[in-house]
């Protein structure tokens, strides 16, 4: 008999289903109206706008990185193109004296 008794506890009746169904329902209508009501609302459509102006940020800062990353390349590359003319130019210039002191000592 304990049995029965345990399963007529936790069983519920068809109205009583019926009545869990309706509290749902009104319960789920209420949630909807709450939520179109934030929907309208002037603070969550800036929400929205912000989220979409964050988004728009981000695209246009990972374009800005890799145009900063280029140009860092570049301007490495060419500090590397500097330096090595100016050694260049460097070892050339004492060739250069050289050989302007012996023409210079041939002409008087």
């Amino acid at each position: 008999m304990s049995s029965t008794l345990k399963q007529s506890k936790t069983r519920l009746t068809s109205i009583q289903l019926q009545q869990r169904l309706i509290h749902t329902r009104a319960e789920l209508v209420k949630c909807q109206k709450e939520l179109n009501k934030y929907k309208n609302d002037y603070y969550y459509h800036m929400i929205d706008e912000l989220k979409v102006e964050n988004n728009q940020l981000k695209v246009e800062l990972e374009k800005l990185q890799l145009a900063h990353e280029s140009q860092c390349a570049q301007y490495e590359k060419q500090e590397k193109e500097i330096k090595r003319m100016k050694q260049k130019a460097s070892a050339a210039t004492p060739q250069l004296s050289v050989h302007e002191e012996t023409e210079t000592e041939k002409s008087p």
